[in-house]
């Protein structure tokens, strides 16, 4: 290796390009006593991952070993667990090449899925495009139907899932319909889903029990109790599907919605007393959510001693989230001071990530004008764990600030929310407030002012963009709970340059 390495020291570097510089350090280990012995999946896997594994593909061959499509995919298939998803497709790229007339419509599938991983949309799309009329099968769409509905592009999936429908792929293919109510159930999108669901069912599609969820899921959110008791009977007359607590629950949430009270009590003691095992923990957390809708402050009491009782492990979970929410919604806010209260003892000398368990309090203070006690609770628990409010907290007193016209509080409070190192962007209907707070500082007429806050703005709606894109790619349409794509800055520039 040495030797190599002095030999390549004194050339110029730059007539030697990267992959040739790998070729001769791959051909050298694979040569060497140590390795030669080595199985593929082994060569492979001490390769470093900045180094490309075609060279090691390439020598595997020439030593006279065969490496199939099935070979090959089961390759790709470990480095994707290893999460080295860079050789994965490497490994895709060399059968694609190597054997392309005999690949399946299941190995064209996952070389999408890894095209989108590695290189993004752009690629995978690419690939897909290029391919010949005879290779595009159902299967291939419905794989990068699949990647656009785990990275939330709507819009790209909408577009493909019609295209999938003019081709024919789609006419006798559940598969796509399900991509696309779970994502439209995702992003709660419940009317987007209906018209879907008129379609499996007119195509006679055999649905299944995670169908039956999401199409009643969609039916209850928004109140609608006919179609609900029609998913019902459908449920309940699949010998395949089990009701669970969890079904009841969402027919209980219907039936809220509908204003049918009584009708969701009854279910929610059915739902009740299904849950057992390790599913009934989540069903209590359900279950009090619900009751302090229903404004049942003692049935929200009652759950909650279960809770504690049962679970005192998971209390520094949700539990006490959930129960600040719930007194909140029975406008009780001095249990839910106490459950924070609580919520701090339970931590015996160590310290919270943060105070956002307080959230729901502050913005209820806010909104009807106590920001005293706002401000008291939030110095409270910075005292207590000597930690800073991040922008959600900050944030969840503005809406209450502009409620009751207190302006340049609420542009200060932005401000300073703009200003921490906090990846999260800004709750509460984050456009309006930002809105708000521009046109105010318009009104005041400084300039300089509103150039500073607009900046702000920019800088941390980029961070957040960068941040959604690594972890969703692109397309981020749909979630104005994160950016503010809507808000034209610009407009406000150019009257104020």
């Amino acid at each position: 290796m040495n030797l190599i390495a002095s030999k390549l020291g004194r050339q110029n570097s730059t007539f030697v390009h990267s992959w040739q510089l790998t070729r001769m350090v791959v051909l050298f280990y694979s040569s060497s006593s140590c390795c030669s012995s080595l199985p593929i999946y082994k060569r492979l896997e001490i390769t470093k991952p900045s180094v490309s594994i075609f060279p090691i593909l390439d020598q595997w061959v020439q030593q006279g070993h065969q490496l199939s499509p099935a070979k090959l995919d089961s390759l790709a298939t470990r480095f994707r667990n290893l999460k080295r998803f860079e050789h994965a497709l490497q490994i895709s790229e060399w059968m694609n090449e190597k054997h392309s007339s005999n690949l399946s419509p299941r190995h064209r599938a996952n070389h999408i899925e890894l095209l989108y991983t590695v290189r993004g949309p752009d690629q995978a799309e690419k690939y897909l495009d290029d391919l010949p009329p005879i290779w595009k099968s159902p299967r291939v769409y419905s794989s990068l139907l699949q990647c656009y509905a785990e990275a939330r592009c709507l819009k790209k999936a909408e577009i493909l899932m019609e295209k999938m429908k003019k081709f024919g792929f789609a006419k006798d293919n559940k598969y796509p319909y399900s991509i696309m109510l779970k994502l439209y159930f995702q992003l709660r999108l419940y009317d987007n889903a209906a018209p879907l669901l008129e379609e499996m069912d007119k195509k006679g599609f055999i649905l299944d029990s995670s169908t039956y969820r999401i199409q009643l899921a969609a039916y209850s959110t928004t109140g609608k109790v006919k179609e609900m008791n029609m998913v019902l009977r459908k449920m309940q007359a699949d010998p395949k599907h089990k009701m669970t607590a969890s079904d009841y629950i969402t027919f209980a949430s219907g039936y809220l919605n509908a204003g049918s009270v009584e009708k969701s009590l009854k279910l929610l003691k059915v739902a009740e007393d299904l849950a057992t095992g390790k599913d009934k923990r989540v069903v209590v957390l359900c279950l009090i959510t619900l009751y302090a809708r229903a404004k049942l402050k003692e049935e929200v009491s009652r759950l909650w001693d279960i809770y504690k009782s049962s679970w005192s492990a998971y209390s520094k979970s949700q539990a006490f989230h959930v129960m600040v929410n719930s007194h909140v919604k029975l406008d009780d806010f001095e249990t839910a001071e106490k459950i924070i209260d609580e919520w701090a003892e339970s931590f015996s000398g160590n310290a919270p990530s943060d105070m956002r368990i307080i959230d729901p309090l502050v913005h209820a203070y806010g909104n009807n004008g106590e920001f005293d006690k706002a401000e008291e609770l939030i110095n409270k628990i910075r005292e207590r764990f000597a930690i800073e409010p991040k922008r959600s907290t900050l944030c969840a007193i503005v809406l209450g600030y502009l409620i009751h016209n207190r302006m340049e509080d609420a542009v200060k409070t932005i401000d300073k929310a703009l200003k921490l190192n906090d990846s999260t962007w800004i709750p509460y209907n984050n456009k309006s407030v930002i809105t708000a707070c521009l046109d105010y500082l318009k009104r005041k007429g400084d300039n300089e002012e509103l150039l500073k806050f607009m900046s702000l703005i920019e800088k941390s709606n980029s961070k957040v963009q960068n941040s959604y894109k690594r972890r969703h790619s692109e397309d981020t349409e749909r979630h104005s709970d994160l950016v503010l794509d809507d808000i034209e800055l610009q407009s406000y520039d150019s009257e104020n340059s």
